[in-house]
């Protein structure tokens, strides 16, 4: 079972103060006798461009299975794609030095890859440096943007480099959020700039100017951008010089509910072929979702684009829907794998709670925030019941050994009675595949998650067809926002005898995949892995319910 992340251990990062002439601090902590035990050891902030350093990120916290980032802050996917040698790659938002002396703002992107979509590997170095580690670029803190391979037409640029377009803040002499470009000659490990000043300087300093989407249509370089409640589109022949044609917005006025989706961030647009055979595009973007009782998350609206690329949905009565119908899904980005499928991630928090502190073993605050979500594939179906007549299918990537169960009773179905209480220890990085069965289609299963230090607890209507949760840390992570019970949202249709469903643990995330609607639910749990097993309580409510439960284990 391969793990996902990079780490080295004392002695590497040894090899590595002798080969740059610096000292390697001793830290004198119990992150570090955690590190030692563990086997994870110190991140190579060095190698990131981090200089004079206490390591701050406590091994307890980290995933197994998941893509993250080695040390700091994480926030925002950048694109998601796959290079004309069959290579994956991805980018995210990294703060290596987050919180650090006080430090923040100080945002990189980071690159990943991966050979076949589902099992990525971080890169030692930061592939774009902001202003802070790199003095010689005139950018300031980097921010969202996206990836695209050069057709020869981006001037400046040869066939096959990577170009990355990316929003900047505090960049002198071009407003306070303004877009840049850079260029990758080593399939798209390192970057320089490819011009001396931003592609879209905001000198009007709109508060709002970000999250540059871009893609080639019609003949010409397209770039959507986040403008508060529109989405910007422009067009370029060269990626230097761009022209404003349009945009999309986003106010309450716009959709059939009447609601006000807030700020908008991150969009993306792509085409893809629907299970009956016709095209449509997708235009995704991260929003708020306050007046459903739900907190920021990201959707996506289908329609159609222009020659000029900008979008306009199919009808008013179509609203943004949720990728994900969970509590922290944001920040996505997305790919494509064929006409037919798109991929996705994303950041698995949400800005309701993502900067409160998250305390370290030693009682210090741990500095390594977040993780990324498991990558899915996303497929648009036929769907009457939707305004747009479709919704997206979602699938989590194939993650699961599934030749053999890891339980002794994975062929037992265990008749829970109302009030009744089945216990299972699982470890805390595995997969459970649920089938709960009822025999009129109505009932409430609940599974609680019991950690160390954490309870999450899961609730299922059976009735209803849906689902919410409730979590509880005990004191690591104080946050009213995080702790607060969710609403119900719906996860199939009412009434079912039988639902089935996989749950993808991991040490501080969990998604619930319901297969049979497309369906996932992703959290953040935070909790430590200083005990490797966790607990599950399955219960049943209200009458009699028919569970049967495998365990499985990554692979």
């Amino acid at each position: 079972m391969a793990k996902i992340n990079v780490f080295v251990t004392q002695d590497d990062l040894s090899q590595y103060a002798k080969k740059s002439d610096q000292k390697v601090p001793n830290t004198g902590n119990k992150y570090q006798e955690l590190a030692n035990q563990s086997d994870t050891s110190l991140v190579k902030l060095k190698a990131l461009g981090v200089k004079d350093y206490t390591p701050q990120t406590d091994p307890s916290y980290n995933q197994d299975y998941h893509l993250e980032n080695p040390a700091g802050f994480m926030n925002d996917m950048q694109s998601i794609f796959k290079d004309r040698q069959g290579l994956w790659h991805v980018y995210y938002l990294n703060e290596p030095t987050w919180d650090i002396n006080g430090e923040r703002g100080n945002s990189n992107w980071q690159h990943a890859t991966s050979t076949d979509g589902t099992h990525w590997v971080n890169d030692d170095a930061i592939a774009i440096k902001s202003h802070r580690l790199d003095g010689s670029v005139k950018w300031g803190t980097i921010a969202t943007g996206s990836v695209v391979i050069s057709d020869g037409t981006i001037e400046g640029t040869n066939d096959g480099d990577f170009v990355a377009f990316f929003s900047s803040f505090g960049a002198k002499n071009s407003g306070g959020q303004s877009i840049w470009a850079a260029v990758s000659k080593d399939n798209g490990v390192t970057f320089r700039s490819l011009y001396d000043n931003a592609v879209m300087p905001n000198h009007e300093n709109f508060p709002d100017f970000r999250d540059p989407c871009v893609m080639k249509h019609n003949g010409k370089w397209v770039m959507y951008t986040a403008e508060g409640q529109k989405i910007g589109t422009y067009t370029s022949t060269n990626g230097k010089n761009w022209n404003y044609v349009g945009g999309t917005v986003t106010t309450g006025d716009q959709f059939s509910d009447g609601f006000d989706y807030g700020l908008i961030e991150c969009p993306y647009v792509a085409q893809i072929q629907a299970d009956d055979g016709s095209t449509h595009w997708l235009m995704f973007f991260g929003c708020n979702d306050y007046h459903h009782g739900h907190g920021a998350g990201t959707s996506y609206l289908i329609g159609n684009i222009d020659e000029n690329g900008v979008f306009t949905k199919v009808n008013k009565e179509t609203v943004p829907v949720r990728v994900d119908i969970g509590t922290d899904y944001y920040g996505a980005n997305f790919g494509k794998i064929d006409d037919k499928t798109l991929i996705t991630s994303s950041w698995v928090s949400n800005w309701d709670y993502a900067l409160e502190p998250l305390t370290g073993v030693d009682g210090t605050q741990c500095k390594k925030l977040s993780s990324c979500a498991l990558f899915r594939d996303l497929e648009l179906v036929a769907n009457s019941e939707q305004p747009s007549g479709y919704a997206l299918h979602q699938t989590v990537r194939d993650m699961v050994n599934r030749d053999f169960a890891l339980n002794d009773d994975y062929n037992r179905c265990y008749d829970i009675q109302a009030g009744g209480e089945i216990l299972s220890t699982v470890r805390n990085s595995s997969i459970v595949d649920f089938t709960v069965n009822s025999d009129d289609g109505t009932g409430f299963f609940t599974v609680d998650v019991r950690q160390d230090d954490a309870v999450i607890t899961l609730f299922f209507d059976i009735t209803a067809g849906a689902t919410r949760i409730k979590r509880h840390l005990n004191g690591n992570f104080i946050s009213e926002a995080f702790n607060k019970e969710t609403v119900n949202v719906a996860y199939g249709e009412p009434n079912p005898k039988k639902t089935e469903m996989t749950i993808y643990f991991d040490n501080r995330t969990l998604e619930i995949e319901f297969k049979k609607t497309g369906k996932v639910f992703t959290l953040l749990k935070n909790a430590k892995r200083t005990n490797p097993s966790t607990t599950l309580s399955l219960q049943s409510r209200d009458n009699t319910l028919h569970v049967n439960h495998k365990v499985y284990q990554y692979k």
